[in-house]
């Protein structure tokens, strides 16, 4: 074979074939030349491999997704990272509010607790010529209850002496706290903005570039107004209770649970509602104090065993008393007209050498007066004894005694305190209230708050994730107006009850009770847009057009619905919000 034959075969051969070319089998060359290799057949044939185009292809697609899903979550986080530190602004605006409510509400206590003293003193003084005025009708069931007549009457001016020297203290300190109500009530709002701010402020920085908070109430005061001074006493008679029981277990006569301590409580507040001007020196009721159910089983006893004999004896010794106390002061003193019967009005007294006996004898009279009168009137209502079918008729008589004996006691000790000049001062302070206008979710108590992200950073990852920021417009130095637009929340502080506000607020329990608290709600436009959007301080931006964006956010209202209209509409509104806003 010629040499250039046998290099053309060696081209086209494989290893082995060259093998076989190199030993000069012949038979090898005419099989490779027929193109019968094995591997050669099986390679045309086989179908391996074939997926991986499609894999490239869809993994292609796959890597695209992802890098969408990225820029579009990018995007999400920031707006929720706004829309975080806008609710976080608005509650916490709200939580201040409210605590300054509840502070308000503590100060309501404290003054009731110190005018508490005050009406204790004036119970014990109340019960003291009460005791007084019993003692003085029922003196004939043993006589020596008459001689504890004067000494109640005495022990009451003591502790009348009390009540003067702890007047003017009382009475400067609820000047006192009154005044730091009206501070708390202006401070509140613009403290509650600025802690509001200081508080979320950098959190969330980097992402949000500025907070805002608008007040849709009053930016001077909370919604509170003057409450009632008549509401401070009955609550003064709660505390009162309350000292009453704490000084029995401090004094060691026992512990009194808390059943007991309510009862007292609620008795003492019943007592100083009868007549807060002289329990409390303060409020509209000027009469004096109701002590009827304590002349009740006094009047049965008096009607059950009394005659005219028992009056009579009931007389003379008061008399005694009355005429003894006038002969140790060196004092004329007479009781009996020319015939010798008795006198139950303009008895005729001396003067003593001291302001205190004086005052003595003064009170000594009052009840041999008393008791002179009383022996008229049953004599003519009753005769010498008092009948089975006059028992209910005596009854009343006898309560009604009693109570004008109380009366007349009440009236000398003032009159004698007058003399002294000790009278009682008005004072013009008064708790606070809820405003009038106010219930729960009304506007004064809503807070709007509003935050600003960095659109910026929307372009800070590369080129391709950047589809979160996409602008139809394509310049590359200006985020889309979404991205722009604040973030905002609405939150409100409330009273927690149950029921109607009626019922919360019933004898202005509103402010006496420390459930004053914070919580969000759905936006409801409770103001303007562009005004809560410029009062949150959140207007700067450039892009911003607030007339506009207020435009094209105003949701038009949509048909009624059963069985809850209002809160439907409600719905309605932030739904719509929020779909033409993008922000809440």
């Amino acid at each position: 074979m010629p040499t250039s034959e046998r290099l053309r075969l060696l081209a086209r051969a494989e290893s082995g074939a060259i093998v076989q070319l190199a030993r000069g089998e012949s038979g090898a060359i005419v099989q490779l030349a027929r193109g019968e290799s094995g591997a050669i057949v099986q390679l045309a044939r086989g179908e391996r491999g074939a997926i991986m185009v499609m894999g490239i292809f869809m993994c292609s697609c796959l890597v695209g997704a992802l890098w969408y899903l990225a820029g579009i979550g990018d995007a999400i986080l920031l707006r929720e990272r706004a829309q975080e530190a806008a609710d976080a602004v608005a509650f916490s605006d709200a939580a201040l509010h409210a605590r300054g409510m509840n502070l308000i509400v503590l100060v309501n206590l404290v003054m009731a607790c110190i005018l508490g003293v005050r009406v204790a003193l004036k119970i014990a003084k109340a019960i003291l010529l009460a005791a007084a005025a019993v003692f003085g009708s029922l003196g004939y069931l043993w006589p020596p209850l008459f001689a504890l007549a004067a000494p109640c009457m005495a022990a009451a001016q003591a502790v009348q002496t009390v009540i003067d020297a702890t007047r003017e203290p009382i009475n400067q300190s609820l000047h006192a706290l009154s005044l730091t109500q009206d501070g708390i009530s202006t401070l509140t709002p613009a403290a509650a903005r600025k802690g509001a701010l200081v508080m979320v402020g950098d959190k969330y920085a980097p992402a949000v570039t500025r907070v805002g908070v608008a007040h849709v109430g009053s930016e001077t005061s909370l919604p509170i107004a003057s409450g009632s001074q008549d509401k401070l006493c009955k609550e003064a008679g709660h505390a009162a209770g309350w000292l009453s029981t704490w000084a029995i277990g401090k004094g060691g006569l026992g512990s009194v649970n808390g059943k007991a301590s309510s009862w007292l409580g609620d008795k003492f507040a019943w007592l100083a509602s009868t007549s807060p001007m002289y329990f409390c020196e303060l409020g509209s009721a000027t009469g004096d104090p109701d002590m009827s159910e304590l002349f009740a089983d006094s009047a049965e006893k008096r009607c059950a065993n009394g005659n005219k004999d028992k009056e009579q004896r009931s007389l003379d010794d008061t008399e005694d008393a009355w005429q003894d106390k006038c002969r140790e002061y060196g004092v004329t003193c007479t009781g009996r007209d020319e015939k010798g019967q008795p006198i139950d009005k303009g008895a005729q007294q001396g003067r003593a050498s001291t302001p205190a006996e004086q005052a003595e004898l003064d009170r000594l009279r009052l009840v041999r007066d008393q008791n002179a009168r009383a022996l008229r009137e049953f004599k003519d209502a009753f005769g010498d004894d008092v009948d089975a079918d006059d028992r209910a008729k005596c009854e009343k008589w006898a309560a009604d005694d009693a109570k004008r004996r109380q009366r007349e006691q009440n009236a000398l000790e003032r009159e004698q305190r007058q003399q002294q000049g000790d009278g009682d001062g008005e004072n013009d302070v008064t708790p606070k209230k809820v405003d009038p206008d106010f219930r729960n979710g009304h506007g004064d108590a809503q807070v709007a708050g509003g935050a600003l992200v960095d659109a910026s950073r929307l372009r800070r990852s590369s080129r391709l994730v950047r589809v979160g920021a996409w602008d139809r417009s394509r310049k590359a130095d200006r985020a889309p107006e979404g991205a722009e637009l604040p973030s905002w929340a609405q939150a409100e502080f409330f009273y927690d009850c149950a029921g109607t506000w009626a019922r919360c607020d019933e004898d202005e329990d509103a402010m006496w009770h420390l459930k004053w608290r914070p919580r969000l709600r759905r936006w409801n436009e409770p103001m303007a847009l562009d005004a809560a959007i410029a009062e949150m301080g959140l207007a700067g931006s450039t892009r911003l057009d607030l007339a506009r964006f207020a435009e094209r956010a105003r949701a038009k209202p949509v048909s009624a619905y059963s069985p809850n209209p209002a809160l439907r509409d409600e719905l309605d509104r932030a739904l719509v919000a929020t779909r033409r806003r993008g922000v809440h």
